[in-house]
């Protein structure tokens, strides 16, 4: 009877304990229902539901993007690039920075952002030598003493804008001399154009990559 007694007391503390095992379980999961989970977008802290949603809904557009069949391999790869960070809180600021730059300044949007594709991809804290940020913005030029901060992404973006358009207007709104003055700097250019009559040649390469960013960043803004 002992032994009897016994191992109904195991028994029944045992169910006891599995019981409250199954309670404690149910208030865990009644929590996690209850606490949202957070995630960071780019600067914005936004909800996990809301950004799996929204990333659901970036690769339908990608996937329906009509990409010119005479695109190159890179610019193909450039496309999906630039469409998963417009996809972000991130892009978005950097695509409205472009255009009100542009507005205000008079350079075209596309311009901008495919300079911010060629010289630093996206980058904001990119840096090569005294050359800073986004748009790579030199701190040899006038324009680059209106940013305290040259990785802060409005001001890099206003400001190289602001030095783009100076080109421009100097080299008579020639975008293809302006370009090549902003990668090479005026005095060579100026150098070169007396010397030659045209561009230096090691800045060839990059205004053909710039004009084929703009094809990728009209594909993307579709």
């Amino acid at each position: 009877m002992n032994i009897l007694k016994y191992v109904a007391y195991f028994v029944l503390t045992l169910t006891c304990m599995l019981y409250l095992l199954t309670l404690v379980g149910a208030v865990e999961v009644e929590d996690e229902k209850k606490v949202p989970t957070y995630v960071i977008d780019g600067t914005e802290k936004v909800l996990l539901d809301d950004y799996i949603a929204e990333q659901k809904k970036f690769k339908e557009v990608v996937k329906k993007r009509q990409v010119p069949e005479n695109f190159t391999q890179d610019q193909k790869q450039q496309v999906e690039k630039v469409s998963r960070i417009l996809g972000t809180a991130y892009g978005r600021d950097v695509f409205k920075h472009a255009q009100n730059a542009g507005d205000k300044y008079g350079v075209d949007r596309s311009l901008i952002l495919a300079v911010i594709l060629t010289e630093s991809g996206f980058d904001q804290y990119a840096k090569n030598g005294n050359s800073h940020g986004l748009m790579q913005l030199s701190e040899n030029t006038t324009a680059s003493k209106m940013c305290a901060n040259l990785y802060n992404v409005q001001c890099n973006i206003e400001a190289s804008t602001k030095h783009l358009a100076g080109l421009q207007a100097k080299y008579r709104q020639s975008d293809r001399l302006a370009l090549a003055a902003y990668n090479a700097g005026g005095g060579s250019v100026d150098s070169a154009l007396r010397s030659t009559g045209d561009i230096p040649v090691s800045t060839r390469e990059y205004i053909r990559k710039i004009n084929k960013y703009k094809q990728v960043i009209k594909v993307v803004s579709e």
